[in-house]
Formats: C-alpha cells, sequence, structure tokens
C-alpha cells in the first residue's frame, strides 16, 4: 500500500505534493470533539456535524500507518462503513452524523486511532479515539 502511494506522488510531483487539498479545521467546529474516549466495555459515540458541511468521507489511522477509507456497504441506504480489529465507524450519505462503536477491549492495554472526517465544501477534521485495556 505504501509503494502504490508512493508512485502515486511520484507521479503527480510535477504539478504538487501529496498534501491534502483539504482545509484542516478544529473538529469540535464541525460537530465532533477532538477525543472520543471509550471504557474497555466498548461502547458507542454518536456526533453530528454542525450543518453547514455533509459529510463526504471517514477514514481511520494510526499514527505513522496509511490511512483505511470507508466503503459503500449499502448503496440503497447510502451507508458509508470503515473499521478495524476493534473500531466501526459509519455514516449514512449525505447525513451529517457520524456513529462510532468500539468493541470490547480484552488485550488490557490502551487503544488508540485516528479519525479522519472529510466535508463537502473541502474541510476536513481528525478526532483521537481511544480505549483504556482496564
Amino acid at each position: 500500500m505504501k509503494k502504490l502511494a508512493k508512485i502515486v506522488c511520484l507521479c503527480f510531483l510535477p504539478i504538487g505534493s501529496c498534501e491534502s487539498p483539504y482545509e484542516s479545521v478544529d473538529p469540535e467546529s464541525m460537530g465532533c470533539p477532538a477525543e472520543i474516549t471509550f471504557t474497555a466495555l466498548g461502547g458507542t459515540y454518536s456526533c453530528v456535524s454542525n450543518g453547514k458541511h455533509e459529510i463526504s468521507q471517514i477514514s481511520l489511522y494510526r499514527k505513522g500507518q496509511d490511512e483505511v477509507s470507508a466503503t459503500l456497504v449499502d448503496e440503497e441506504t447510502l451507508l458509508l462503513q470503515v473499521e478495524n480489529d476493534w473500531l466501526v465507524v459509519n455514516t449514512l450519505l449525505p447525513k451529517s452524523a457520524l456513529n462510532v462503536f468500539a468493541k470490547q477491549n480484552t488485550t488490557g492495554k490502551k487503544r488508540k486511532m485516528y479519525l479522519k472526517i472529510y466535508y463537502s465544501g473541502g474541510s476536513e477534521s481528525v478526532s483521537e479515539v481511544s480505549q483504556s485495556g482496564e
């Protein structure tokens, strides 16, 4: 995956850099907190954007790793979802509500991911999602 990203970046070097074309904004100004914390039992967290911009894409990543973007899992309802081993995030397009589901943490260790939300209008925000290990 990293090789593909490097190839894509190399292809666009004459045009510009690989930086995001989106404007980075404070997640709280868009309606979601900068930090979302779960207990080891897991749970659900929902947030609604401020209504000025609808969510257009979501992704998850760990520091130093590539983003994993959401896929459209249901074309009828336009359910957009991304998940990893302990976290599931979804939204119904073109809505502004986001649902974050954390599975129970049985590892005994704290877990952390970053949730990037892309909005219509060219904005993006990043929220840290963590879960205690005990």
